[in-house]
């Protein structure tokens, strides 16, 4: 079976870098100072499934041949996940040649039920593989390498996911790329390559093959999620029904005129009880405007996790044509592009692209393709940038032909960012997470935009910005936060009647859930065409209550935010209620609470783009503070009726049931 290689940190760019540098060493003929032969061979000795080797260490500095081979015979053939807890290390191999050199790994297994392995050179992971869950074992039988250069060096491999279990056959020792063997040939640990030579089989339970049909599900229910217990009452630091999370994922639903239907995906769950075992899967369905119905809901993949940071995003090309952009929370796990096999079709869908992202906002630009805005963690490090998250953007004609990841921000320890297009324009506002701690401290907001298709980035000056942006005083900044000691929670941005930005967002005096960090104080921030101005409308209980922001072509600005408690007071979410604004934020009125009596959190209320009167906000529900069932709701725009989504069907489409009317 072929194995599904994933890359990151820096996409081509570093491995290009590796190439070069090594290209360079080996032109050079720096003769070597502790002779080697071409090619050393060292297999490990330890071949016993579940025996502990005697280290996991082969140190092949100021060592001959025959020494360095007895070494090997120290060390485990097979690399653990952390379920076997005795065996689960990283394997450390250190070098100290004067001259360049070639390290390869013979990868001759890997278990099936999917694993990992990371490798690192010097501490900077250079590559990460994945494969999936399978029918059976993996055999790539394949060398890969890690090319070397003079002095001291450490390469480690490790597997992070907690089941995988990958055999190594043998490392060998070059001086060359040529020596190593060449049948198959050799291929560089992360490169694009390496994915291109051994595309994946997906598993059947988790995506379907090229022009594939999608398994049909018998109702809507959306994931259950918590993150960072807490220790108190409140129980985690945010929690609950997390279908349409979280406010980094836009977009998630779009109106498309030509058929009369919003399309949207959102997080499913494998689980039909409380108590069942989560997984999210990627969902993906439409509401028909001319019938008042939705289908049955269709299954894309399974992402193997709970996290709801993996939830996907939706596009609509030019032609129709449905994109959906699978995330991952950090590295550990493949991201997935694919594609509608029909226009304005969510039966059949065909794979198109296997990498790592993560928080993914993919906009399509009329008449010239994709500009996908995303995180990449780690990927400022072969520009010495030590920011965890950092912003990137790729741009692609057609969806299948990427240009390589280019950097637009990475602040301290990082960044989170929203982003929507109007036009032929992508506007980003952003944060930065302060060191040394972290993302708990998100504060400032940043404005970049791009007119041309992202060659030029401005700020709302119209002022060209030197990327990647690495300074918190720079040209971006619209808003000083750390200043006021007060944190930033990004909710939203949108365009006025003049095409001027206006961003929503909350702020709160700390991380924790509860009151004492209170008031969070919902607020705009306009662009006049001289200056921002900041205004405050509501507050709300909680800092990951997420709402939307609605500019009407009449002036009119409206807000769907649950800004009411619910019955889990603090924790995220609550009851949906309507504002409205005629004078540009001046002064807001509470037209409607769209939400009574629940008997769980309403939580992040999501725009479609373009959205329709008839299906303007999408959210879910779930329990605040203990593991539910999650439900999906949509309201229009004149906030009189609010309709939830059926969470089981006995045929291929259902009308929504009407749970509020005013």
């Amino acid at each position: 079976m072929a194995v599904l290689f994933s890359w990151f940190i820096g996409g081509p760019c570093l491995h290009r870098a590796l190439a070069q540098r090594f290209i360079l060493f080996s032109l050079l003929g720096i003769a070597s100072a502790s002779a080697t032969a071409a090619l050393w061979s060292f297999q490990p000795g330890v071949t016993v499934r579940g025996k502990k080797p005697e280290t996991w260490v082969l140190d092949l500095r100021n060592q001959p041949l025959e020494s360095a081979q007895a070494a090997a015979r120290k060390l485990s053939s097979r690399l653990y996940g952390s379920a076997e807890r005795d065996l689960h290390q990283p394997l450390v191999i250190q070098t100290g040649f004067s001259d360049p050199k070639v390290l390869g790994v013979e990868l001759t297994a890997v278990s099936s039920g999917g694993s990992d392995l990371v490798v690192k050179t010097n501490g900077v992971t250079v590559g990460r593989h994945v494969w999936p869950r399978a029918a059976r074992t993996h055999t790539p039988n394949r060398v890969f390498y890690v090319p070397l250069a003079p002095g001291s060096n450490q390469v480690t491999l490790e597997v992070t996911q907690p089941a995988g279990v990958v055999v190594i056959g043998r490392y060998l020792l070059a001086d060359t790329l040529a020596e190593l063997p060449q049948e198959p040939p050799p291929l560089l640990f992360g490169s694009a390559a390496a994915l291109a030579a051994a595309p994946a089989s997906p598993h059947p339970a988790e995506a379907p093959p090229t022009g594939g049909k999608l398994q049909a599900e018998d109702g809507y229910r959306g994931i259950w999620y918590y993150n960072q217990p807490t220790g108190d009452e409140f129980k985690y630091k945010y929690s609950g029904g997390f279908a349409t999370y979280p406010q980094q994922h836009a977009p998630i639903a779009i109106y498309c005129k030509e058929v009369q239907k919003t399309f949207f995906v959102y997080g499913g769950t494998t689980a039909r009880h409380p108590s069942d075992k989560q997984e999210l899967l990627h969902m993906v369905s439409y509401y028909d405007h001319k019938t008042g119905q939705v289908p049955r809901p269709r299954l894309l993949l399974n992402k193997h996790t709970e996290d709801a940071h993996d939830n996907p995003t939706l596009q609509v090309d030019d032609r129709g044509y449905l994109w959906i952009f699978s995330s991952s929370h950090g590295t550990g796990r493949p991201s997935y592009i694919h594609r509608s096999a029909k226009p304005w079709s969510i039966d059949e869908f065909e794979r198109i692209l296997v990498t790592n992202f993560s928080y993914t906002q993919p906009w399509h630009v009329p008449g010239q393709g994709f500009l996908f805005l995303h995180t990449r963690y780690g990927g400022g490090r072969p520009l010495g940038i030590s920011a965890t998250r950092c912003l990137f953007f790729m741009t692609s004609r057609d969806g299948v032909a990427w240009s390589d990841p280019a950097m637009l921000a990475g602040i301290e320890m990082g960044d989170y960012q929203v982003s929507w297009r109007e036009g032929r324009r992508v506007a980003s506002a952003f944060d930065f997470h302060p060191s040394p701690t972290g993302l708990n401290t998100r504060a400032n907001i940043y404005y970049v935009e791009t007119a041309d298709f992202g060659r030029t980035w401005r700020n709302v000056r119209g002022e060209p910005l030197e990327l990647p942006l690495t300074q918190t005083n720079n040209p971006a900044l619209v808003f000083d936060s750390r200043a006021e000691g007060r944190l930033v929670y990004l909710k939203d941005i949108n365009f006025d009647r003049e095409g001027r930005p206006v961003i929503l967002f909350l702020t709160s005096k700390g991380f924790e859930p509860g009151p004492a960090n209170g008031p969070r104080q919902w607020q705009t921030l306009r662009w006049t065409g001289t200056e921002w101005v900041r205004r405050p409308f509501a507050t709300s209980g909680n800092n990951y209550d997420h709402g939307s922001l609605y500019i009407e072509p009449d002036g009119t600005w409206r807000v769907i935010a649950p800004t009411d408690l619910g019955p889990q007071p603090y924790n995220p979410g609550g009851e949906m209620v309507l504002w409205t604004s005629t004078n540009q934020g001046e002064s807001w009125t509470r037209v409607k609470q769209l939400t009574h009596n629940s008997p769980y959190n309403h939580t992040y209320a999501r725009r479609p783009l373009n959205a329709h009167p008839d299906f303007y906000a999408l959210w879910a529900d779930g329990h605040g503070r203990e593991p539910s069932e999650s439900r999906l709701y949509f309201t229009n725009q004149r906030g009189d009726h609010v309709w939830r989504l059926p969470t089981t069907m006995t045929g291929d489409f259902a009308t929504p049931a009407i749970v509020n009317e005013r």
